[in-house]
């Protein structure tokens, strides 16, 4: 797997488990991005990847920052180079 699909797979993982621990579905973030709840469910699946606008758009509806998904982005990609 290339380093791209890991990355796109760490992200919608991230972002699952944020979704999930503020109790969202996948309609209350599209509701609250005015994104579809297809396209959400790909980006979690790390299908899609999303522009730096709506990543920014999705971090704040679920209540977090950019830089934190990221940071936590970078902590998994270390992890698994040790």
């Amino acid at each position: 797997m290339d380093n791209k699909k890991i990355l796109m797979r760490i992200l919608g993982n991230r972002l699952r488990m944020r979704r999930k621990e503020l109790g969202f579905t996948l309609e209350d973030v599209a509701k609250r991005t005015l994104l579809s709840d297809k396209y959400i469910g790909q980006i979690e699946r790390g299908t899609r990847l999303p522009n730096l606008d709506t990543l920014y758009l999705i971090t704040l509806s679920l209540e977090t920052s950019l830089s934190c998904i990221l940071d936590e982005i970078e902590y998994e990609v270390k992890k698994m180079r040790k």
